[in-house]
């Protein structure tokens, strides 16, 4: 019984981190750089998220950092989309997660886009950890308002700081990052 209650527990507060692992080796990507827009509808919820799901940026399938973004918004299609103008832009969160043997960003979870010698930080991120198959996953969530994230991603040179760990992303991760936020640029038009 208290096993059945963990794992109902386990599943309803970190679907994140479960999502965010990502997909089996051999799936199939849709595209040239492994990620995919995917877009689901929750009735229960009348909710849309819309998610580039999660690239690996460093490391390997086991122990490595995944990055990915997602955004949602009441009902079907937004709110407003039909009027130009009254649209109201959801944040689109960037995700990253890390699946590794030990904890590594508990104390120092903080996201910093490094791009043409500027830096952004988001200062409270979401975190989440747990435990997983004798693997930590820790996730960090960040919202960014699409205007934001177009500076950082047309710049020539983008890394991303998770804690401690540098990650230059290369042109076909920003591409990806490029389309989640041309998605939600098409659908406020």
């Amino acid at each position: 019984m208290m096993r059945y209650l963990a794992q109902i527990l386990l599943l309803i507060l970190f679907p994140l981190a479960m999502r965010a692992i990502g997909p089996a080796p051999q799936a199939k990507p849709t595209t040239k750089d492994g990620a995919k827009i995917e877009t689901n509808y929750d009735g229960v919820k009348n909710k849309t998220t819309v998610t580039l799901t999660p690239m690996l940026v460093l490391g390997q399938e086991r122990e490595g950092i995944f990055l990915g973004a997602e955004f949602s918004f009441t009902g079907k299609k937004p709110e407003g989309a039909e009027a130009p103008g009254q649209f109201l832009e959801p944040p689109i969160y960037v995700t990253l997660t890390s699946v590794s043997s030990q904890p590594k960003y508990a104390r120092q979870h903080e996201i910093t886009f490094v791009y043409d010698d500027q830096r952004r930080s988001v200062a409270n991120p979401e975190f989440e950890s747990q435990s997983k198959d004798g693997l930590i996953v820790e996730t960090v969530r960040a919202p960014f308002i699409r205007d934001y994230l177009y500076q950082v991603l047309d710049a020539k040179k983008v890394a991303v700081r998770f804690g401690a760990t540098e990650i230059e992303l290369t042109r076909a991760q920003l591409e990806a990052l490029r389309r989640l936020a041309r998605r939600l640029a098409q659908m406020a038009q």
